[in-house]
């Protein structure tokens, strides 16, 4: 008969642990931000195109660590909402993504509701330990980036 290993060690896997808040957490903030008609990956999306000013896709990527094929599949469901346009770069393979004055405005009603929803969780961790998980989890994203 084969060994098994002990997979009850998986309970402590960071990735598993870590995409599990992840969902809760996404989950929370976008029924917070559901007034403005935004879900909270797409507000986190238009917030780095505004903070930016107009990047390109690879921008975009780079920015928040996703893959090309999501980040550009998430503008189109957003140029379909109105919310961006994009238009050629100085190299023809290469978009300009720019919010629109619909998605300026979706980005300022969202923002009030994601301070509600900060605040929430800020104050349900406590400051000491939301400054500690931010930090936490820059290191977690740095030891990923290595090599």
């Amino acid at each position: 008969m084969i060994q098994k290993p002990e997979y009850t060690q998986t309970w402590f896997c960071i990735s598993a642990n870590l995409r599990k808040a992840c969902r809760a957490v996404t989950q929370f903030y976008s029924e917070v931000l559901l007034p403005a008609g935004v879900e909270k990956t797409q507000f986190t999306l238009l917030v780095t195109i505004s903070m930016i000013g107009q990047p390109t896709i690879t921008d975009l990527t780079d920015a928040l660590l996703m893959d090309q094929t999501t980040v550009t599949r998430s503008i189109h469901l957003l140029k379909a909402k109105g919310w961006v346009t994009s238009a050629v770069g100085t190299d023809k393979r290469t978009r300009l993504v720019t919010l629109t004055e619909s998605g300026d405005q979706v980005v300022a009603e969202a923002f009030g509701l994601w301070q509600e929803a900060q605040g929430q969780m800020v104050s349900g961790l406590g400051q000491a330990d939301a400054d500690r998980l931010l930090e936490l989890l820059e290191k977690a994203i740095s030891v990923t980036q290595r090599g």
